[in-house]
């Protein structure tokens, strides 16, 4: 895959990823990570090859925390949570962008991508529909 993004550590175990549309943060310690947004639905490969990049493996991570819920900063929350069963974090007030039920940035045309599943984004809630508590481990 070429270089499509430029890693800078801004203080220890801080990391900005700047993509090719849109940016992310990895928060590194002891080989534990949480990402800070995850770009565009596109960008998945990318953020996880910067995980890779870093050293880490895409498996120990802690978290995703998504700032607000536009569609450039939620890219990579649905594999996070499916494929890793790593929990989204995000406020309660951008619960209903984080699942589907409403888009204030885009139209469901525009951006048909998978979304974020309830139970993962509530924190309060056990996840139960990922494939790694469905018996099926992820990457």
């Amino acid at each position: 895959m070429p270089n499509q993004f430029h890693i800078t550590e801004h203080a220890q175990g801080t990391y900005m990823v700047e993509g090719p549309a849109s940016n992310w943060i990895i928060l590194e310690d002891n080989g534990v990570y949480t990402v800070i947004d995850g770009g565009y639905p596109g960008d998945v490969p990318l953020v996880l090859d910067s995980i890779r990049r870093l050293g880490l493996s895409v498996k120990d991570a802690a978290a995703m925390l998504i700032t607000h819920g536009h569609v450039d900063h939620t890219g990579a929350a649905a594999y996070f949570a499916s494929e890793l069963c790593v929990p989204v974090l995000s406020s309660h007030a951008e619960h209903t962008q984080m699942t589907g039920e409403e888009r204030f940035q885009v139209s469901p045309v525009q951006n048909p991508g998978p979304r974020v599943a309830a139970s993962c984004v509530q924190m309060d809630a056990p996840c139960t529909h990922c494939r790694r508590h469905q018996g099926n481990q992820g990457p």
